[in-house]
């Protein structure tokens, strides 16, 4: 189905509402737009944009720091490859249909990131500079840690624990340029946090509860 969220139309997976598939939580919407908003302003202030989205379930938000901050690069990493075809289509919903596909091999780890990229043509009427969008299926850990040996540091990364609270923050905070933005959120902070524990041994054992 396509979903529409300011200037940029994107795909959600038809599968995204099965269980264990990706997802896309209506309400979480203005968790979504403060992130898209303050990757625009560091874009403003800085003039550039390098995000890390570390667990970018069907890569949504991707094509929104694309379209709406200016992203100069996304990259969109989630280690569940049942998401790959939307996180596929989503990158090339970003970039537009004039854009080159490569697997990239990624310094430090075992496996490549799908990399597209687009190029400006010569009147400079398909973007005004080099774009590039990656997806790939990494433990989100190991992937930060990575980009903190190579020394390849982001503007911005966003991460969403889903539930498993500081799980990634080290890392991240390894990761993100000085003066980048760290993006915290946690769509389950309440069942792992003991608010709802019922809900939570039904959502992260997927037991049911009596």
């Amino acid at each position: 189905m396509g979903l529409l969220r300011g200037a940029a139309s994107v795909l959600a997976d038809p599968h995204a509402r099965l269980a264990g598939s990706c997802f896309y939580r209506c309400e979480s919407v203005q968790a979504r737009d403060l992130a898209v908003l303050a990757a625009a302003a560091y874009k403003r202030k800085t003039g550039q944009l390098r995000v890390l989205d570390i667990m970018a379930g069907s890569g949504v938000r991707g094509v929104r720091y694309m379209k709406q901050a200016g992203a100069d690069e996304v990259w969109s990493n989630d280690m569940d490859t049942r998401n790959r075809g939307a996180m596929l289509r989503n990158a090339h919903t970003a970039l537009g249909a004039c854009c080159s596909t490569e697997d990239v091999p990624v310094a430090g780890l075992r496996g490549v990131a799908t990399t597209l990229t687009q190029a400006p043509q010569a009147d400079g009427v398909t973007a005004p500079a080099l774009r590039i969008a990656r997806v790939s299926h990494f433990e989100a850990k190991r992937l930060l840690c990575a980009a903190m040996l190579e020394e390849d540091y982001y503007d911005v990364i966003d991460c969403d624990m889903f539930g498993s609270d500081t799980l990634c923050i080290g890392p991240a905070l390894d990761a993100v340029r000085f003066g980048g933005l760290l993006y915290l959120t946690g769509t389950d902070g309440f069942s792992s946090g003991g608010a709802w524990p019922r809900c939570g041994v039904h959502v992260h054992t997927r037991s049911t509860v009596c």
